[in-house]
């Protein structure tokens, strides 16, 4: 679905861009008196092509899925990034694997077809504008012009035929790897399991370059071989989508990573905000999945964040470091890099890695994750986030019918997470939640109070206790939702309030209530711990 979403929202963006490359390109050849490259006239016939595209793509994306092979020699991003080894099934000397191969390469083959389809639509495109373009070099107009467009449409010339494939491959990101490129894919044919852990390595790259192109400033660095209105065009592109995120981060309605602060991330969560998101009325709905388009959003937005909050003597250099790190997290937090971030978690999360790894070589383990919240929200009315902390609940969580026998994930208020959406929504990719309308979270936002789930260790008697599970998820619920309870009423209490509406002094208000909170939260954890220290030492004299 992202493939899909990805060359079917980048191949339509040059339909306006084609435009825009040939005013600019009209302006351009007046001041140097070059010749013209490019004409705006140029997008009805990329439109027309594309509509030709479609059909005999459809074609050919059929004969793809039943055959696991292109009709024709055409490139596929499961063919560039895993080499030889695609078709290792149905070549296996076990018959087993021979036999299953249909179903274990039906991903790869839906895949392929995709890329066979949009590779189809683009070469069509591409082709019919070359022929305006070409035409009208010539100086033919009128009914010469229509009859050259379609000799040349039937019989490219071998050089447009080139470029047009050329095309093809680059509103598909599937342009010829680099050298970069290619000394990872070359180091990770030595790492054991590579491929599945990084099965994408070009087309990472590929999505990365075309968001850089946009990118305000970055682009403009990018001119080599390329025309100089195109790299204007994709300038002007980038900056008009960038003025509009740094709208929306000054109006605070775009995040980007989620905090690496355990307290503080889970606040975020409860929220109802989601990473790398923009808030679209009450809903946060995230951009992380929109590529290429997602590079020049979480740029804009990162780059904006730390300028407005670094500090009088904080030097540029640290600015742009900064912005990297940031950048590099959007990039792995990529849908074609899954396999690592289920193998590392940004968030120290180590925990649990070798576990979720293991469960991830099921065959299609995300289709029965999906599969097994689908049930849980049809049988129980509702998803909950569950932890792999076992084998065995990683497994659990790929296996159908498993899935509820891993325990769920609490939050500090001791309700166990939700995942938000109904059936379908556990299938999407692509993920927004509500904004809370919880008085309680605002108000600890405002103040920047975030408490977090009480420790699993404590001192009894003298000696240092782990408690068990069982006993801690008794003493979290508890303490959870008497902390809810009790701030509740503090926040609603006159004095609070009035406190917090006077404007006088800001700084002493806001001193004022972090102390009163701060205090609340206190009491309450002291009488809840000492309740869980008699019931340990009942339970385990």
């Amino acid at each position: 679905m992202v493939n899909i979403t990805s060359n079917t929202a980048w191949s339509l963006f040059q339909i306006p861009h084609r435009a825009l490359v040939g005013g600019l390109d009209k302006m351009i050849v007046k001041l140097t008196g070059k010749p013209r490259q490019r004409y705006m006239n140029e997008t009805l016939p990329l439109m027309a092509g594309y509509r030709r595209g479609f059909g005999l793509g459809r074609e050919r994306a059929w004969e793809t899925i039943k055959t696991g092979e292109p009709p024709i020699s055409m490139e596929t991003k499961w063919t560039i990034e895993m080499g030889s080894a695609q078709g290792a099934f149905a070549r296996s000397p076990y018959k087993i694997a021979r036999v299953l191969s249909p179903f274990l390469t039906a991903p790869s083959r839906a895949l392929r077809a995709m890329d066979v389809w949009a590779n189809s639509i683009a070469y069509d495109g591409q082709i019919s504008a070359l022929a305006r373009r070409t035409g009208q070099n010539k100086g033919l107009t009128g009914e010469a012009l229509k009859n050259y467009e379609k000799e040349f449409v039937k019989n490219p010339p071998e050089r447009m035929h080139k470029e047009a494939m050329e095309f093809a491959k680059y509103t598909t990101f599937m342009s010829d790897p680099g050298a970069i490129s290619r000394w990872v894919q070359q180091g990770r044919e030595i790492v054991p399991a590579g491929k599945i852990i990084v099965p994408f390595v070009n087309t990472i790259a590929n999505l990365t370059k075309r968001g850089m192109e946009m990118t305000p400033g970055i682009g403009g660095l990018m001119w080599k071989g390329r025309p100089g209105a195109e790299v204007l065009a994709k300038q002007i592109e980038g900056s008009v989508l960038a003025f509009y995120i740094i709208s929306k981060a000054q109006q605070d309605e775009i995040t980007g990573a989620a905090p690496p602060e355990k307290t503080k991330r889970e606040a975020f969560y409860r929220q109802g905000k989601k990473p790398w998101a923009i808030k679209m009325g009450d809903e946060w709905v995230q951009y992380r999945r929109i590529e290429p388009f997602n590079t020049v959003i979480a740029s804009s937005a990162i780059a904006y964040d730390e300028i407005i909050n670094a500090d009088d003597e904080e030097a540029a250099t640290q600015i742009f470091g900064n912005v990297a790190d940031g950048i590099f997290n959007n990039l792995i937090d990529s849908s074609y890099l899954q396999g690592v971030t289920n193998v590392l978690d940004r968030f120290g999360k180590r925990k649990g890695a070798i576990e979720r790894t293991v469960a991830g070589f099921v065959p299609y383990s995300s289709f029965w994750r999906s599969l097994n919240r689908s049930a849980e929200v049809m049988m129980e009315g509702e998803a909950k986030f569950r932890e792999a902390q076992t084998l065995f609940d990683a497994f659990s969580q790929v296996i159908p019918g498993l899935s509820g026998n891993a325990p769920a994930k609490m939050d500090v208020w001791g309700k166990e997470i939700v995942i938000e959406g109904g059936v379908l929504r556990q299938w999407l990719p692509y993920k927004w939640s509500k904004q809370t309308a919880d008085d309680l979270e605002l108000e600890l936002e405002r103040l920047g109070v975030y408490p977090g789930l009480p420790g699993k260790t404590m001192t009894i008697d003298g000696k240092k206790v782990e408690l068990p599970d069982d006993l801690y998820r008794e003493y979290a619920i508890s303490l959870g939702s008497d902390l809810k309870q009790v701030l509740d009423v503090v926040i609603a209490t006159p004095g609070y309030q009035n406190i917090a509406k006077q404007q006088l002094n800001p700084e002493n208000s806001i001193l004022f209530r972090r102390n009163a909170l701060n205090l609340a939260m206190n009491t309450t954890r002291n009488a809840h711990r000492q309740l869980v220290k008699e019931q340990y030492k009942k339970r385990y004299p």
